[in-house]
């Protein structure tokens, strides 16, 4: 991901994504995904500058297109590597959880967490599911909207690895393991060992995605009261 300085999302930058991995599925010649960030961030969530300006049909179709990526990610037939250097906030850090093996490196100021809860949202249904099939017990770091550093993260099984040493030759290597898999194999693994999670479903998920508008623009509301 190159899209800014923090790669913050936005539906442009979503849907390029998405396109992008369809783009790939299809390409027998590429066997395998590496999902990068930059030195800032891997991914520092939604661009809320910018999804603030967002009608609510408009804020509607980012989420449903953010939950179809993050679903994408999750059910995808070749491996997706996540190379996280920098941060990984909300939005950000779900596609690092709905990739086939996380690496985290990079500077200890980098701050890993879901602020969502803290600032009064709530998750799309797809951010719910992956965080849901982590079987993760610290839900306090979640609700209080904590932040976290790169080791505390992997002791709570948030990422696979920690490499902070010839990051690129790690990466290769990992890549190379899964080549050492028949793609059906690989591929039946994933579906009988992950847990399942719902495909997005605009009907379904309509009334839900307009409720996140109303958080937002309360949580907008609120900050313009405190300047």
């Amino acid at each position: 991901m190159n899209i800014n300085k923090h790669n913050l999302l936005d539906i442009k930058s979503v849907e390029a994504m998405l396109n992008a991995l369809l783009e790939i599925e299809e390409d027998s010649g590429l066997l395998a995904v590496v999902l990068n960030g930059n030195d800032s961030a891997f991914c520092a969530g939604a661009d809320l500058e910018k999804i603030s300006k967002y009608s609510k049909q408009e804020l509607s179709d980012f989420f449903y297109l953010l939950d179809n990526l993050l679903y994408k990610i999750y059910t995808f037939p070749k491996p997706i590597i996540a190379n996280i250097t920098g941060h990984a906030i909300g939005g950000g850090l779900a596609l690092s959880f709905a990739t086939d093996y996380t690496i985290v490196s990079g500077s200890e100021r980098s701050k890993f967490g879901f602020p969502e809860y803290k600032i009064g949202m709530s998750f799309t249904p797809t951010m719910l599911d992956l965080v849901s099939a982590l079987n993760f017990s610290r839900y306090d770091i979640i609700i209080l909207g904590r932040m976290i550093d790169a080791y505390e993260a992997c002791k709570l099984g948030w990422f696979t690895e920690r490499c902070d040493r010839d990051i690129e030759s790690r990466i290769n290597s990992i890549v190379r393991e899964f080549l050492e898999i028949s793609n059906s194999s690989f591929k039946f693994a994933k579906q009988t060992l992950k847990k399942k999670i719902e495909m997005p479903q605009r009907g379904v998920s309509l009334a839900y995605y307009s409720k996140l508008y109303v958080q937002l623009q309360e949580y907008l509301s609120k900050l313009e009261r405190l300047r």
